[in-house]
């Protein structure tokens, strides 16, 4: 008989299954989930460890999950400690100093950890806590953190989606080569704030020559952080040539920064593959050029946001910004000249400065939803002129079109004009959305068509089976 005392229901407890518990890593006692192979139980962890929610990492082209929750499985048992440490690095977010500091000392003490940073961590996000990214004050240890983190990109070699939020801009000679190392064949390269604000001690973390610099691998490339000017190559001369670029393999690109058109067209021009197009200026660019830049890419263009601002200063000295003129002298507006060629175009979200009226007659045959927002300046999409256009015998909208949405002020759409409009789109199939410009425009309005809150295999972004690549 088995020695043992009694448990606390009186019965005999055994001494084989004390042991038993006391040894769960004993092979000869092995549990079946000890036996499972490394990749299911990645896979069960990886699937245990991912939200259930929006992917918080990351950004318009392309956002993912990081894996915290997948530390406790690594206590299971021994077999499942490698294949949990495993999702837990792959995807690694550094936001804050706390976590700066405990991945710099695990790295230190653990070369288990530093050989995972190596080799498994494919995803990494750099940040400051937000009260202090966001404070004026230089002295809160934005130097100091941001070191850390500049530490992480090079301890993390292999990792080829990067998010990098505002950082203290005396780590730029140490951070821009790491991250542009060409050994790093960098995919997805995010450089955005939490929110637009110029802070004095990063202004010079990133320069617009720096897109001279982009890998030739990169698909995913988000900008709307303030970028320091161009540098010119000498004091005589205060207009830098634009920057040349090889083949490039940009597929979603989102620039909220006023690039002069020269780098645009150099950029764009090389990039026949984009698919997602969000840009943002506050000066008008030139068309002529701009027509330049799309075309590269016309076929392979499906979702595409160009909102221009006129009423805001011009905020990157472009000297080439000029108004290019049709032949009555006023601006021809961009997309009345690149929509017939923008062949696959499924959704376009437009500033009224940059679209008029006429482009109503040319709509790729599919597109599906066209958004106009208007700034009440230079507008050259007007309500009298698209009740007017709307009554047009010539006026055929493409099978697939089924959303025209305008984005304006209502003093200018009045109720009885906004029913009268809905009236006649409603004749052509057509569902037509008034929104007031102060209002939250949506997922589908936003350049974001590609975003989805279903996490796809490497890293959280639902996307086309044709565009799943890493």
């Amino acid at each position: 008989m088995p020695s043992g005392g009694l448990d606390g229901n009186g019965r005999r407890r055994s001494s084989t299954s004390s042991s038993r518990l006391g040894e769960g890593t004993d092979s000869s006692f092995a549990s079946p989930i000890s036996r499972l192979p490394f990749e299911l139980v990645h896979a069960i962890v990886r699937l245990a460890s991912t939200p259930d929610t929006k992917p918080q990492h990351g950004g318009t082209v392309r956002s993912w999950h990081s894996y915290e929750a997948a530390a406790p499985f690594a206590l299971v048992c021994k077999s499942w400690r490698q294949p949990a440490q495993a999702v837990l690095y792959s995807s690694v977010a550094l936001v804050g100093a706390r976590r700066a500091r405990r991945f710099a000392d695990a790295l230190a003490s653990s070369e288990t950890a530093a050989q995972l940073a190596r080799t498994t961590t494919a995803y990494l996000v750099l940040g400051l806590d937000r009260d202090v990214e966001h404070s004026h004050d230089a002295s809160r240890g934005q130097l100091e953190i941001s070191e850390l983190l500049t530490e992480a990109v090079q301890a993390c070699p292999a990792a080829v989606h990067l998010h990098i939020r505002p950082l203290h801009q005396d780590v730029r000679a140490r951070l821009l080569p790491a991250v542009v190392d060409p050994k790093r064949a960098l995919v997805t390269c995010i450089l955005s704030p939490r929110i637009m604000a110029a802070v004095h001690w990063s202004g010079e973390l990133w320069r617009l020559e720096d897109a001279a610099r982009l890998a030739p691998t990169l698909q995913n490339l988000e900008q709307t952080a303030l970028m320091a000017p161009l540098t010119p190559p000498d004091e005589g001369n205060i207009s830098p040539p634009p920057p040349t670029f090889g083949a490039l393999s940009l597929r979603r690109v989102k620039v909220h920064y006023g690039y002069p058109a020269t780098v645009l067209v150099a950029a764009f021009s090389q990039s026949p593959d984009i698919e997602l197009l969000d840009l943002y200026f506050e000066s008008a660019k030139p068309v002529d050029k701009m027509r330049e830049a799309f075309a590269a890419s016309a076929k392979s263009l499906r979702h595409v946001r160009y909102i221009c601002n006129p009423a805001s200063p011009d905020s990157d000295n472009d000297t080439d910004s000029i108004n290019s003129a049709s032949e009555d002298g006023e601006r021809a507006p961009l997309f009345d000249l690149v929509l017939p060629s923008l062949t696959r175009l499924e959704t376009l979200r437009v500033s009224a400065t940059e679209i008029s009226h006429a482009a109503l007659l040319h709509l790729p045959l599919t597109l599906r939803r066209l958004t106009i927002k208007s700034y009440n300046v230079g507008s050259r999409f007007t309500r009298p002129g698209l009740v007017e256009f709307l009554q047009r015998d010539d006026l055929a909208f493409p099978d697939s079109f089924t959303d025209l949405v305008v984005v304006d002020t209502p003093e200018q759409w009045h109720s009885a004009a906004v029913a009268e409009i809905m009236d006649e789109c409603a004749k052509r199939g057509v569902r037509f959305v008034f929104r007031n410009d102060f209002e939250q425009e949506g997922e589908d309005e936003s350049g974001t068509e590609f975003s989805s809150r279903k996490s796809f295999e490497e890293g959280g972004m639902a996307m086309p089976a044709s565009s799943q690549s890493v």
